[in-house]
């Protein structure tokens, strides 16, 4: 359990990244345990696929840490010695203030992001369709779309659908999630010397291969 929740690697930088926007001060707090329970069910039953706690997937989990934070923060600043510098106290916070605002990230989208969007949303809903998973929400409702993950094809309950799907598209622009850019274009190389798939659609960013009849 342990080794799940730490490995591989990048769910241990995203734990530190989370905790590193409010200055490690929830680790100074008992209630830091909640943070690590409300993890575990995303880290470890959720396998090596899941690592990013952008977006909704940190819902479950911020409501502990910030009670952690808090709790911390009020006993740091009831410590003795640091309640006679609240210059300090008033520092540490602008400091937060500063450290999470220039780390906003507000998204914008060209009109060639809103091109792959509006062809994810040109396939019937009756195909089946892999592709990567930042543009898997923008695909009309089907009963099965896949993101590239080990996890469907080891699942049996997916694996048939996922080993042939209708067609798979791809933007070699977007964000590659779950792989990253150079294991992207190599699915693509791959995609090419496969005979049971032609590609459909291509220009400087976008592919589509579609199974032959």
């Amino acid at each position: 359990m342990v080794r799940d929740f730490f490995l591989p690697i990048e769910k241990t930088e995203e734990f530190l990244k989370l905790n590193s926007r409010l200055l490690f001060l929830p680790f100074l707090s008992p209630w830091f345990y909640l943070v690590i329970v409300a993890l575990l069910p995303l880290y470890v039953r959720g396998g090596d696929h899941f690592i990013s706690l952008d977006f909704y997937y940190g819902a479950a989990v911020l409501p502990f840490l910030f009670l952690a934070f808090a709790d911390a923060w009020n006993r740091l600043w009831r410590n003795p010695p640091l309640q006679k510098k609240p210059a300090l106290k008033c520092g540490v916070a602008l400091l937060l203030v500063l450290f999470n605002g220039i780390s906003l990230k507000p998204l914008h989208f060209t009109s060639d992001d809103l091109k792959t969007i509006r062809i994810a949303g040109s396939f019937s809903p009756g195909e089946v369709v892999v592709t990567q998973g930042h543009l898997l929400p923008y695909f009309s409702y089907r009963k099965e779309n896949f993101y590239l993950s080990p996890h469907y094809e080891k699942n049996p309950s997916s694996q048939k659908a996922y080993l042939n799907p209708d067609a798979y598209y791809f933007d070699l622009e977007a964000n590659p999630y779950p792989l990253d850019s150079e294991r992207l274009k190599k699915e693509v190389e791959r995609l090419r010397k496969n005979r049971r798939y032609t590609v459909s659609f291509e220009d400087a960013r976008r592919i589509i291969f579609k199974r032959k009849k």
